[in-house]
């Protein structure tokens, strides 16, 4: 109840408060905002991705190599005495 009085409060002053700027703010300027908006996201959004995939590689990584033990281990039980591949 308190944080909410406190809201409007704050809303109904900020809006009684407000004087003009006498600013003008063109076309280009909302462009320039948006490019701005949209490269910031898509870095973020790029940077998310690359470090996930860092951390799935990590995690893999124990168990493609604990594979290839395996298939050595496999490869080798499959060899001829001669030491040709049948």
């Amino acid at each position: 109840m308190f944080v909410s009085r406190l809201i409007s409060l704050l809303i109904i002053f900020t809006v009684l408060a407000t004087r003009p700027a006498h600013a003008y703010l063109d076309p280009g300027t909302g462009s320039l905002i948006t490019q701005a908006l949209a490269g910031f996201l898509l870095a973020v959004i790029f940077s998310l991705k690359l470090w996930t995939g860092k951390i799935k590689q990590f995690f893999k990584k124990n168990k493609t190599q604990q594979q290839m033990i395996n298939r050595k281990a496999l490869d080798s039980s499959f060899r001829d005495p001669s030491g040709f591949v049948s």
